[in-house]
C-alpha cells in the first residue's frame, strides 16, 4: 500500500532564499508516518488509549533537489519491512512531480518504555499490515 499526502510548501519552511530547510523534511514525514498508521488501523487515539507509543528510533535521509517556495509537495509512504516489534516505512518526496528526496523510518512499538509485540494487542491492525507487505 502507497499512501500519498499532498501540501503547499509554507514560507515559514524555508530560508531567505525560499529553499525549505533540511530538518522540515523530517516534520513532513511525520504527519506522512501518522497518515499512513491510521490508515491500517493504527490510529493514534487507540494507541494512546493502550499506552502504546510508536517510538521513532531511526531516521536516515537522502537529499536530491532543493524543494523552494512556493510548490506543491507530495510525499509517498510505504511500508518497507515489518516485524511484530517494529516498522520500517520509506518514503519518497516528490515537489510539482520531481523526486526531491528519499526517507526512511524504523518505528518500534513500545509500552512503558519497553519494546512490545502489537500483534498480542492490536491483532486486526496487525494483519493488515502483514497483508500489504506480502
Amino acid at each position: 500500500m502507497i499512501r500519498e499526502l499532498s501540501f503547499e510548501v509554507r514560507y515559514g519552511e524555508c530560508d531567505m532564499m525560499g529553499v525549505v530547510n533540511h530538518t522540515v523534511y523530517a516534520v513532513w514525514c511525520e504527519n506522512a508516518r501518522v497518515d499512513y498508521l491510521n490508515a491500517l488501523g493504527f490510529t493514534f487515539a487507540e494507541l494512546e488509549a493502550l499506552h502504546i507509543a510508536p517510538s521513532l528510533v531511526v531516521l536516515d535521509a537522502q537529499y536530491l533537489a532543493s524543494v523552494t517556495y512556493p510548490a506543491c509537495v507530495t510525499v509517498q509512504t510505504h511500508a518497507s519491512a515489518y516485524s511484530k516489534k517494529k516498522i520500517e516505512l520509506s518514503y519518497e518526496i516528490f515537489c510539482d512531480g520531481h523526486l526531491a528526496a528519499r526517507l526512511r523510518t524504523v518505528t518500534v512499538w513500545t509500552q512503558s518504555g519497553h519494546s512490545i509485540d502489537i500483534s498480542a494487542l492490536l491483532p486486526a491492525a496487525y494483519d493488515r499490515l502483514a497483508a500489504i507487505c506480502l
